[in-house]
């Protein structure tokens, strides 16, 4: 189906807004051993919705244009390329960690047969196939601060996270202390 000029000035637009996200991944199915079918390509867009991202098949004339400020950004694609972006709901509160990690994961566990991971976009760079399945690995922020706070926990057998605690507990003690002087 032909797409009008207007549809892909308006395509370009949003392309360059996804593009602002923390992290968009790129997908093709070039060279895949199977063909993405109508029911896979149904499941895979179920399970990364669930997951809070969006899926979109976009020519990969838009995707050059609309990227071809990014640092290390490959000229050309083959194949169907989608784009994998966070739902608008789930930005908030998001890390460069949560796509990568959702879409990876999918794409190896029940899609591999029929997609690759071509890169993403992180912070304005351009990560290849590679950088993104390890990014993919990586702990998200929430997930590192609850293994900091943990260690932290067990470093000192649980004194340190008291200790620390405690310091609020003393500076309301002292105010208190002080407005009793006061009058």
């Amino acid at each position: 189906m032909a797409v009008s000029k207007d549809q892909k000035i308006s395509m370009l637009k949003q392309l360059e807004q996804i593009g602002a996200q923390k992290a968009v991944v790129f997908l093709n199915t070039d060279g895949s051993k199977e063909s993405l079918t109508a029911q896979s390509n149904f499941e895979l867009r179920k399970k990364a919705n669930a997951g809070g991202v969006k899926l979109q098949v976009v020519k990969n004339t838009l995707i050059r244009l609309a990227y071809k400020d990014v640092s290390g950004f490959p000229q050309e694609f083959a194949g169907s390329t989608l784009v994998a972006y966070l739902d608008d709901q789930n930005i908030e509160g998001s890390d460069e960690v949560k796509n990568p990690k959702t879409i990876v994961s999918l794409v190896e566990n029940d899609f591999k047969e029929s997609l690759s991971v071509m890169g993403a976009i992180v912070n304005g760079e351009f990560f290849d196939s590679a950088k993104t399945v390890i990014l993919s690995q990586t702990p998200s922020l929430s997930d590192s601060m609850s293994m900091l706070a943990g260690m932290l926990q067990q470093a000192a057998g649980g004194k340190l996270a008291q200790l620390i605690k405690e310091i609020p507990n003393q500076v309301a003690r002292g105010v208190s202390q002080y407005s009793k002087t006061l009058s």
